[in-house]
């Protein structure tokens, strides 16, 4: 009997096992997808861009600084921009938050976050950069450092 439940063990153990594998290349095969769309992209727009930040399948952000170009892709809604930051004066973060009660204790969630990017002229409309949505995944402190890291580089290129 001992033999037998050791081995039921050991099945389960390496079933385990294997599907831990299989999600790991799962997900390194997403996120090869994604720096591959986003490699693809930047060429046909004939960028390198120095600094770059791939957030899963979900979104890619970088920065030529040779052209002061930021590339952003949306790889779940299909947005891909390609923003000349020479046209703009300024940038903040704008965050979209709502108030949620329960038992008595009010909680603001994040919904939403963006980079908004501020236009020279006054007839040019805001470019906005999706770096959160609440239906991707839970708000945490490493999202809020990698929008900030991304308001501090657009803030040092704008010209």
């Amino acid at each position: 009997m001992e033999f037998n439940s050791l081995g039921v063990l050991m099945i389960i153990t390496i079933i385990i096992l294997i599907l831990f594998i299989m999600m790991k290349k799962i997900k390194n095969n997403d996120s090869d997808t994604s720096k591959k769309l986003f490699t693809a992209f930047e060429e046909r727009m004939g960028l390198t861009c120095d600094v770059i930040d791939l957030k899963e399948e979900i979104y890619g952000i970088g920065l030529d600084r040779s052209s002061n170009t930021i590339i952003y892709l949306n790889f779940v809604n299909g947005v891909e921009q390609c923003i000349g930051l020479s046209e703009f004066k300024g940038v903040y973060v704008h965050r979209v938050e709502q108030n949620k009660r329960s038992f008595g204790k009010s909680k603001e969630i994040t919904e939403f976050v963006f980079i908004k990017l501020l236009p020279k002229s006054d007839l040019a409309g805001q470019i906005s950069l999706e770096l959160f949505n609440h239906k991707w995944y839970p708000f945490s402190m490493e999202e809020l450092e990698l929008i900030n890291k991304w308001k501090r580089i657009i803030e040092e290129n704008l010209s």
